[in-house]
């Protein structure tokens, strides 16, 4: 994931299908994250901390494609 942020962050032209990218990655770690919890590998707060981090990830891969949407119809 490290990676497509990078990209997404260093690219404005495919900033959009790295952030997309990004948010497939991130939909497979929050499900596994969720079988951890289920299975009681990881603990409430553990499970509670990695949701706060993978929101704010998701929230940010977000902005980037609606920027990037912005941006593209600005310029037609």
């Amino acid at each position: 994931m490290v990676v497509f942020i990078f990209k997404a962050n260093s690219s404005r032209a495919d900033r959009a299908a790295h952030a997309a990218a990004l948010l497939e990655r991130l939909q497979v770690v929050q499900l596994l994250m969720r079988l951890s919890r289920d299975l009681r590998i990881l603990s409430v707060k553990q499970f509670s901390e990695i949701v706060g981090m993978t929101d704010s990830l998701g929230r940010q891969a977000s902005g980037w494609i609606k920027a990037s949407a912005t941006l593209l119809a600005e310029s037609k």
